[in-house]
């Protein structure tokens, strides 16, 4: 386990170098370690968020969840029963309800903009929603000294920040060398993912 205060002394000493130009973009390295690691392992359960809320009667669209970076399945609630929406694109919606006041129980969902989600048809009365998506957490920081990936992949992160911190130097042999072994750490990762995620799915005992 690797906490803030930790992680950014690691840096420092690995990298042997603890000038004021290199220490001030330690936040940075972080950053987009994490960012590195949640393109390359998004299915990690740390990824994965639950937003619930209503969708509004006579209204076709709804603000995207906060932080979303990809949506894994849209529920709507219909007599007690969780009904699964289909995505499509927006302009299949507007094609296939090109009348906004037309109005039933959602059948698609489609990403409008960046912000914006739209049902369609547009709904006839409020139903309860389920969004599961995929969303990076809040990240390291002095504000914010442990997260997920510090307390049980510390050494997926220190590797990816490190790459991050021989390219600053411009150190290639370095970056080279903290690469293979980031690229090896998420190999473990994923190998470790993989059993979890054949547990899931395994039927009986």
């Amino acid at each position: 386990m690797s906490t803030y205060a930790s992680l950014t002394q690691d840096i420092q000493d690995f990298a042997e170098n603890d000038d004021t130009e290199f220490t001030t973009e330690i936040d940075g390295f972080i950053l987009r370690a994490e960012e590195r690691i949640f393109r390359e392992t998004p299915f990690l359960p740390v990824f994965r968020a639950e937003n619930t809320g209503t969708l509004t009667a006579s209204t076709s669209t709804l603000t995207m969840p906060s932080g979303k970076r990809t949506i894994r399945s849209f529920s709507i609630t219909v007599s007690s029963s969780e009904v699964f929406l289909q995505q499509r694109l927006d302009s299949y919606l507007k094609d296939v309800y090109p009348n906004a006041a037309t109005e039933g129980q959602p059948k698609y969902y489609a990403e409008k903009d960046d912000t914006t989600l739209l049902v369609g048809p547009t709904p006839d009365s409020n139903y309860s929603y389920t969004i599961w998506a995929h969303e990076q957490p809040t990240g390291l920081s002095s504000g914010n000294t442990t997260t997920w990936l510090s307390s049980n992949v510390e050494d997926v992160l220190l590797f990816a920040a490190m790459v991050e911190a021989t390219a600053f130097l411009k150190h290639p042999e370095a970056a080279a060398e903290w690469t293979a072994r980031y690229a090896q750490a998420l190999q473990s990762l994923q190998n470790e993912m993989g059993r979890n995620l054949g547990n899931e799915n395994t039927v009986g005992a």
